[in-house]
């Protein structure tokens, strides 16, 4: 999966910096030798991402767009990526994101919306499967942090155990239990401005 979002990515930026179109306004990019296509509607927050990898979806996107004469070799979608750009945003400009990332689903195409960071955070999906924890922090509150985005069978889903320790929160236990320094070390220390419970200037 990685592999391919940074393929698409970088087809996709290899697009924009050669000017083939505005697709902040409306577009798609084909990422050559990937099948990836992400499609925008004005801007990334409104868009439909979608992935025709294997010879059934490049099939049933074709038959989407009403053009089953591009088949289901790769080869001929990548000549051809910039004709499928224009007939893929087409298609997707007659739709709503939702009815679209429907229709390529039902059609056995892989597609999502396009999800802003913040809306991530309500998203059902990831809150279904766990993936945000609630962290209490004695300083910045009560708030969510992204745990493993996997799960073992049979252990505890939750991965975050405690909050991130405050700054020099661990400075005394360090020096003196592990390095073996004294109290009147750690006085100096302080005195020199060495370390602190805050950052210099602060």
């Amino acid at each position: 999966m990685f592999s391919l979002l940074l393929g698409l990515f970088s087809g996709l930026v290899d697009r924009i910096g050669a000017g083939a179109r505005d697709v902040g306004v409306l577009g798609a990019a084909v990422a050559a030798g990937t099948g990836a296509v992400i499609i925008f509607r004005g801007s990334l927050a409104q868009g439909v991402a979608l992935a025709a990898i294997d010879d059934a979806a490049r099939v049933s996107l074709a038959g989407l767009i009403a053009r089953s004469d591009l088949g289901a070799d790769e080869v001929v979608w990548r000549q051809r990526a910039d004709e499928a750009d224009k007939l893929i945003s087409s298609w997707t400009a007659r739709r709503s994101v939702a009815e679209a990332v429907d229709a390529l689903r039902a059609a056995g195409v892989a597609a999502a919306r396009v999800t802003t960071a913040e809306a991530l955070l309500s998203d059902p999906q990831l809150l279904g499967r766990g993936f945000w924890e609630t962290v209490d922090h004695p300083v910045a509150g009560s708030f969510l942090c992204t745990g493993m985005p996997f799960a073992f069978v049979g252990k505890p889903r939750r991965w975050i155990h405690r909050a991130p320790p405050l700054y020099g929160q661990h400075t005394d236990e360090v020096l003196t239990g592990i390095l073996g320094r004294s109290q009147q070390d750690l006085a100096e220390l302080r005195a020199s401005g060495v370390i602190s419970l805050r950052p210099a200037g602060l």
